[in-house]
């Protein structure tokens, strides 16, 4: 996978100029399709580039950047394990803090998890 988004995103924005411009254009079906494909793209790649701190054992930057994915990208398929990810970093980053930050990272493992069990109650990784 490039790690140069710029295409992309240049892409996005002519495609959203023809809807725009085109609102009943025999082509929207495609259109929309294409936005559809190419905004995934971009949520995968954000994607990876959240959970990479945790790969790293970044924990902190690992938990605050997959809230920025999250934000970004509320409704991607990607959402689920981004949250389980987010809850073991913080999980990890709780275990490492010092005892003056300790309860308060405990309580924010458990937000996460209930976030996780809310969104996803189903989900193979409660």
């Amino acid at each position: 996978m490039r790690l140069d988004a710029t295409k992309t995103e240049k892409a996005l924005k002519v495609l959203k100029q023809y809807i725009y411009q085109f609102p009943t254009g025999a082509y929207q079906a495609q259109v929309q399709q294409h936005i559809q494909v190419l905004e995934d793209k971009l949520a995968l790649k954000a994607f990876r580039n959240a959970t990479l701190y945790n790969k790293l054992g970044l924990y902190q930057a690992a938990v605050r950047s997959i809230n920025n994915f999250q934000e970004a990208y509320p409704a991607t398929v990607y959402n689920e394990e981004a949250i389980y990810i987010k809850t073991k970093a913080q999980f990890k980053w709780a275990e490492a803090a010092a005892v003056e930050a300790q309860l308060s990272s405990w309580k924010m493992v458990i937000q996460y998890y209930y976030e996780l069990i809310d969104q996803y109650p189903a989900s193979k990784y409660v």
